[in-house]
């Protein structure tokens, strides 16, 4: 299965939605701070995914993954094997606080699991198809987010 959706766009449209929510209370300045935190920390995740990939000169296009010219596994990808889609989560989960929208979390979880299931998914069976035995060794190694 070819990936169909942009994340980028799935993921604009979570943040209007989140955008659009009722605020619950005024947020508290802590609250606040942890937002900016958790926003901070996903754009430095984000750059540094983008800068590996830039580094082993593979395509950045998700949805092109059969366009993928080498396995990155260094780096942030350590930790995660999906950490532009784990920093666009927590750009969502930063919204939602920031802006106090309790109802937030559930566009959070519905945009992890539809980037899971029409994203990710088809990746790594791409992934699995180019790169073989190395990509399933990655697999078991390192966690689709960071569970």
């Amino acid at each position: 299965m070819r990936p169909k959706y942009p994340p980028p766009l799935v993921f604009a449209c979570c943040a209007i939605a989140i955008w659009e929510l009722p605020s619950v209370l005024d947020p508290h300045f802590i609250q606040r701070i942890i937002a900016g935190v958790i926003g901070v920390s996903a754009l430095i995740v984000a750059g540094f995914a983008v800068w590996h990939f830039h580094q082993a000169k593979t395509t950045l296009d998700p949805r092109t993954p059969a366009h993928t010219t080498v396995l990155v596994t260094s780096g942030v990808y350590r930790m995660s094997r999906n950490p532009m889609y784990l920093a666009l989560a927590a750009l969502l989960v930063a919204e939602s606080l920031w802006l106090n929208r309790l109802l937030g979390f559930a566009v959070v979880w519905g945009f992890v699991w539809f980037i899971t299931r029409f994203q990710i998914l088809p990746e790594e069976q791409s992934l699995a198809r180019i790169f073989g035995d190395n990509y399933q060794d990655y697999k078991k190694q390192v966690p689709r987010w960071l569970w």
